[in-house]
């Protein structure tokens, strides 16, 4: 924003729009990828034929942050996802790829 009209009116200047642009589009794309993982979780523990609690177990986490990134609350930590898919007895990159 700047204020350089001499009657004392805000406008923005573009590259500050440029940027709310950009990061508005960087976080719909993040929103995207943990919808993308969540739907992968579900439907890959439903596969397994296992609960949220037994996923958790079985993954080494606790259920409280399974059922955060099963929803798409919470981005996995780095070592998370490799537990994971030890967990569901998938390789990672099924866990991460359709």
């Amino acid at each position: 924003m700047s204020v350089d009209d001499p009657e004392g009116r805000i406008s923005f200047e573009e590259p500050g729009l440029e940027g709310l642009e950009h990061r508005a589009r960087e976080e719909a794309g993040d929103r995207r990828g943990k919808s993308l993982l969540a739907k992968r979780l579900q439907r890959l523990k439903r596969d397994a034929g296992l609960t949220q609690e037994a996923l958790a177990v079985k993954s080494g986490i606790s259920r409280v942050t399974f059922a955060r990134l099963e929803a798409g609350e919470q981005d996995p930590r780095y070592e998370t996802l490799p537990a994971l898919a030890r967990g569901l007895g998938v390789s990672l990159e099924t866990l991460l790829t359709d």
